[in-house]
């Protein structure tokens, strides 16, 4: 006998006040006020939210009013910005139907409405169109930061190939497992042996985004390894592209509650939270990590001290008592606008930013800047960057 045929013996009355997880030993159930993460989950959620928001309107702000041209990599940006608006939005009406909390707390006919049915479907396969753009923004701006490097131009490529194929395949798949087909209703879809199904994906689908995303983390590191600089200089270009290492920290997380939802699946709706909050993260941290360029060059722009800012509200009072005097002989401090930066590309003849490695300058000297950008082929394969400037702009 099928689960459907079990339940449809039950009086509907009944389902109001069974649960759909049997309580540990010790506890009753309790839909009213159970204790639960939803409220937790969903503040951090608007966080990370209001966030990534932020960084993609200066991006999107720099491209128009500093840059006056948007980019493919701008472009995806807002894409990706406005898919995890539509997540985002998804989230909220989840924990509003109490994902979050365990399984003994939810009686089986909230489990059984449509609104559930409806919204957890569409947070299954949908959003699988979505993850590919923040992956995409990254190996975007490789094509044009390195674009002289041929080997890593066709692996970007290979790889916008394969993410976008992965994902929009899984997520058809996805969809299929979780719809209702022709005469069903979203209740029989819940109770179908094809929903189950749909769990068996998402361990596939979480090792495919870690890969992904340590291949993202890679590329630039071994571009930069090969390149002619002095070793302070590769180190901290370096450490601009390991910024993307919190998106596989974040995608480990998502493939360790994925792992633990198809242990306990009878208890999805606690867990899910934890996968929207990690798959969110993940998002939001990629969108945020790839916009930072622009936010330095918008401090540029407008002479913006980010490490004097720093310093002030970290220490709020030293900055009071420390006399005017000693702020104009002060050394440059890490964002004013005499410094280098680490994160910033190449500058072209005009002073532009040409996302590119074809504008090698040759070093400036104290006054002025070069007027003529060069470079030099290197051998075997190497692009020669010995006088590599960093004052250009994302």
């Amino acid at each position: 006998m099928s689960l459907k045929d079990e339940l449809d013996k039950i009086p509907p009355d009944m389902l109001d006040k069974l649960p759909i997880l049997a309580p540990p030993p010790g506890v009753q159930s309790n839909f009213i006020d159970a204790p639960n993460v939803s409220g937790k989950i969903l503040a951090v959620l608007t966080c990370l939210f209001v966030i990534m928001l932020g960084f993609s309107m200066i991006r999107i702000y720099v491209a128009i009013q500093i840059k006056r041209k948007m980019d493919p990599d701008d472009w995806m940006t807002a894409a990706a910005a406005v898919g995890v608006c539509l997540y985002y939005i998804l989230a909220c009406l989840l924990i509003r139907l109490k994902v979050g909390w365990h399984g003994w707390d939810i009686s089986v006919a909230e489990v059984l409405d449509d609104r559930y049915s409806v919204r957890t479907s569409l947070a299954t396969g949908p959003p699988n169109f979505v993850w590919p753009l923040p992956k995409t923004i990254f190996l975007l701006m490789y094509l044009r930061l390195f674009r002289l490097l041929t080997w890593l131009r066709w692996c970007a490529i290979t790889g916008i190939v394969v993410i976008w194929i992965w994902y929009y395949v899984t997520g058809i798949i996805l969809i299929a497992y979780t719809a209702p087909m022709h005469g069903q209703s979203w209740r029989d879809a819940v109770l179908s042996p094809r929903r189950q199904k749909a769990f068996d994906l998402t361990i596939p689908n979480g090792c495919f985004g870690l890969v992904a995303d340590i291949f993202i983390l890679a590329l630039p590191l071994i571009a930069i390894s090969h390149l002619h600089l002095t070793k302070r200089r590769k180190l901290a270009v370096a450490a601009m592209f390991s910024t993307g290492g919190i998106c596989c920290i974040a995608s480990s997380v998502t493939l360790y509650f994925q792992h633990v939802l198809k242990k306990f699946p009878t208890d999805s709706t606690y867990w899910l939270s934890f996968i929207l909050l990690s798959y969110m993260t993940e998002t939001c941290v990629g969108i945020s990590t790839a916009c930072m360029p622009s936010l330095a060059r918008l401090c540029r722009h407008h002479n913006i001290d980010i490490g004097s800012i720093i310093s002030r509200v970290s220490f709020p009072r030293k900055a009071r008592t420390a006399p005017m005097a000693a702020d104009s002989q002060r050394p440059p401090t890490f964002g004013s606008p005499a410094v280098r930066r680490p994160w910033s590309s190449i500058v072209d003849a005009e002073g532009n930013a040409s996302h590119s490695m074809e504008n090698i300058v040759q070093a400036p000297s104290e006054a002025t800047l070069v007027k003529k950008p060069s470079y030099e082929p290197a051998h075997h394969g190497n692009v020669h960057m010995e006088n590599f400037d960093y004052r250009g702009q994302l």
